[in-house]
């Protein structure tokens, strides 16, 4: 006869075989619009609940340079150029996440930053969860209320919490448009002066940032977000 302790035991490992299985991430590449680890199962350009169901390779961190994961059940990390990547579609969303990007959607701000910050504080939360929470705070402070010093502030935290984060040259030159439009060319100058100075910036990027280090000049005294500035360094 079963004893109750075998028999607890053994209902615990059934639950967790019968429980779903979390859903994996897959990665768009630049060249041809490839898919990894395989190609969504229908043809389409966008990924089924199916296709990531089936996906054997979790995301663990986009940093600028670099993109890192990991296959199902293996510790040892693998890494891509983030600049070979076009997107990372991930198969676990959380909803407060969903919910908050919704309310930034509809023009709910208030509700979408408050929203993104908690997802942003809790450590709990994925890499790229935070990431892009903090990311997005930036932005609706930036672009879609004008409130620069929030912005400032939005992109100095992102700054600090992700030091080689995937958004970290955006914020850099958004910070530093932020602070050109609010008449301090001083701290301008240190943003994009600290994006051309990261190691492993791709060239891209660093041409960005010797753009808008030489486009400061011209910008001087303007503002630079009616020019509609921030959103085109926002977009690049």
């Amino acid at each position: 006869m079963m004893s109750k302790t075998t028999g607890l035991l053994v209902a615990a490992i059934l639950a967790l075989f019968a429980a779903p299985a979390l859903a994996g991430d897959m990665i768009q590449f630049k060249k041809e619009l490839k898919w990894f680890p395989t190609p969504p199962a229908s043809g389409d350009a966008e990924p089924s609940v199916e296709d990531l169901a089936n996906s054997q390779i979790t995301v663990k961190e986009e940093n600028y340079d670099q993109t890192y994961y990991v296959y199902e059940g293996v510790a040892t990390r693998q890494k891509y150029d983030t600049a070979k990547i076009k997107r990372v579609v991930y198969g676990e969303k959380p909803a407060r996440f969903i919910e908050a990007s919704d309310a930034m959607g509809s023009g709910d701000f208030g509700t979408a930053v408050a929203g993104f910050d908690e997802l942003a504080k809790n450590k709990r939360n994925p890499h790229w969860v935070r990431q892009y929470s903090l990311y997005n705070i930036g932005r609706i402070y930036q672009e879609g209320v004008g409130d620069l010093k929030n912005a400032i502030a939005a992109w100095d935290r992102y700054e600090k919490e992700f030091p080689r984060g995937k958004f970290l040259p955006k914020a850099l030159v958004a910070s530093g448009l932020a602070y050109l439009t609010i008449g301090d060319e001083a701290k301008a100058r240190s943003s994009f002066s600290k994006l051309e100075r990261l190691k492993g910036l791709p060239e891209g990027a660093k041409k960005q940032a010797k753009y808008w280090t030489i486009k400061i000049t011209q910008l001087k005294g303007e503002k630079a977000g009616n020019a509609g500035l921030i959103n085109q360094a926002l977009t690049q």
